[in-house]
């Protein structure tokens, strides 16, 4: 069989008699052999340019070695179909990455990471973790025990085994997660929902409260508040420094932190005590409801058989006002 192409030729000398059917055996002709060269740099050519589709094989023991790329760099043809490596795409023969250079902190199995290695998604085996990093600084970490989220360069939120870690906070909305503590935060502004069946406010508070004409001065004032969704509970107490000397107005109590619905009315518990009562003389224990008049809340004295009465705005020194209060805020 002539010879037209190099993987036609022999790996055993003596039987290479022949170029492309030129005969170049013991005794040829002289121009035979200048005939045989040429036709072997042809195939030369063919072999480099492709064009006579002969295979090209390393050895098991051999090894080929390109004098040009990048090292760990996977070889591919670029778009004039030469044989290249480049950093986009990595192997070292444990560690496959997508678009970047290895990076050897990660000591991740596969990831895809920016060619300046600031950010990336490495996913370890051994270590049995999944990591996503942006601006050089991992934003989750997530392994069969732990997921955590880090924003800032320090951590948010962290789930476990158990459940929500106890050092985690989220937010509703663009709220900032509170620094301290546990829990969800919601906006300091409410973000009101039109779905009802959806929680769109927390919040927990102290606020100043007041007693509507009474003409004395205080020795406690203070109450706090904690308000769900449009539901305010709030508990107040109140104590006379020196003697009122109005005794025809009925309490009203003011400084709530969210204004009543109005025209509602309300379930109240409280207790008051006190002996220097104006009116009525002896002390009430018990306020079953108060009602809402444009945001102002009006206290009434369950009396038995009377039923409800206007409870009075005057006490004395020892006189004090505790009472919790759940009310619907008008917004």
């Amino acid at each position: 069989m002539p010879k037209v192409k190099i993987s036609e030729y022999s790996a055993t000398a003596n039987s290479n008699t022949d170029v492309a059917s030129i005969n170049i055996d013991e005794g040829c002709a002289p121009s035979g052999i200048n005939n045989a060269i040429r036709a072997v740099m042809g195939h030369l050519k063919d072999f480099q340019s492709g064009t006579s589709n002969d295979p090209f094989t390393v050895g098991s023991s051999g090894s080929l070695t390109l004098s040009y790329g990048t090292a760990n760099g996977v070889a591919y043809l670029n778009g004039s179909k030469v044989l290249t490596t480049g950093s986009a795409l990595t192997f070292n023969g444990t560690d496959l990455g997508f678009g970047g250079n290895l990076n050897s902190s990660l000591t991740s199995e596969f990831y895809i990471q920016s060619p300046n290695g600031n950010n990336f998604i490495g996913i370890n085996q051994t270590s049995s973790y999944v990591r996503v990093a942006t601006a050089g600084q991992v934003v989750l970490n997530l392994s069969n025990t732990v997921a955590t989220f880090n924003l800032g360069g320090s951590e948010k939120m962290s789930l476990t085994t158990t459940g929500l870690k106890t050092a985690s906070t989220i937010s509703v909305g663009n709220a900032t997660p509170s620094t301290s503590g546990a829990g969800i935060t919601f906006p300091a502004t409410q973000s009101a929902s039109t779905d009802a069946n959806t929680l769109d406010d927390y919040e927990e508070g102290t606020f100043t409260p007041s007693f509507g004409s009474f003409d004395g001065t205080y020795s406690v004032r203070q109450a706090v508040y904690t308000k769900i969704g449009k539901v305010v509970t709030v508990q107040i107490h109140m104590s006379a420094a020196t003697l009122g000397t109005s005794a025809s107005n009925t309490i009203s109590v003011s400084g709530f932190p969210f204004a009543a619905l109005a025209g509602s009315t309300y379930g109240v518990s409280s207790s008051v005590h006190g002996t220097s009562w104006v009116t009525p003389r002896t002390s009430p224990n018990i306020l079953m409801a108060g009602s809402s008049t444009a945001g102002t809340i009006y206290v009434n004295q369950f009396s038995g058989a009377s039923g409800f009465n206007p409870l009075y705005s005057e006490m004395g020194t020892s006189g004090n006002l505790l009472f919790s209060m759940t009310y619907v805020s008008n917004n």
